[in-house]
């Protein structure tokens, strides 16, 4: 779909909100490895996005920007720290649906030269719903669904990711 003038114009007068709000993210961004002029490019795309989305007349422009802009950076972050996540560890679990045993691996033993051993070692310090959360994050599935699959909320379902990094990174300074 392409921008007509004046949805280039719209676009153009607003840039100045995508850094006002790349601003308010910068810092959890850079936590998570994402460098300011990437999630500036994210928002620029949000923006034009929006542009092509809004329906004059239906509220403000710059209020409808702010909300796509805003989850576009959130969604960045969230896929970042996602990735480090899935980049760290290795783990087997059991797909319900499918009733087999899959194997997720990830380069963690190549990043801190941890042997398999000790990365089993880990996993086996988290309890066996801790394990599961990390199974499914690790699989790709979001916080919400891991819930649903579970039985469990998805504030749950975060405290425990919360907890399960917090064992990994205090192994890493142990072992590091």
């Amino acid at each position: 779909m392409r921008m007509n003038d004046a949805q280039r114009e719209l676009a153009a007068k607003n840039i100045g909100l995508v850094y006002h709000i790349a601003r308010r993210y910068r810092y959890r961004a850079e936590r998570v490895g994402i460098e300011f002029d990437d999630l500036v490019a994210a928002g620029l795309l949000a923006l034009c996005r929006a542009a092509l989305f809004y329906r004059v007349g239906v509220g403000k422009f710059a209020g409808f920007a702010a909300l796509v802009i805003a989850r576009e950076m959130q969604k960045l972050i969230v896929c970042a720290v996602r990735r480090q996540l899935q980049r760290s560890i290795l783990l087997e679990f059991e797909d319900e649906d499918e009733g087999e045993k899959q194997v997720e691996s990830r380069d963690l033993r190549q990043e801190f030269d941890w042997s398999e051993l000790e990365v089993r070692e880990f996993m086996a310090e988290l309890t066996p719903r801790d394990r599961a959360i990390v199974g499914w994050t690790v699989a790709g599935y979001s916080q919400a669904e891991i819930g649903r699959r579970l039985g469990v909320t998805q504030p749950s379902v975060c405290r425990a990711l919360r907890r399960a990094r917090g064992r990994w990174i205090a192994l890493q300074t142990v072992s590091g």
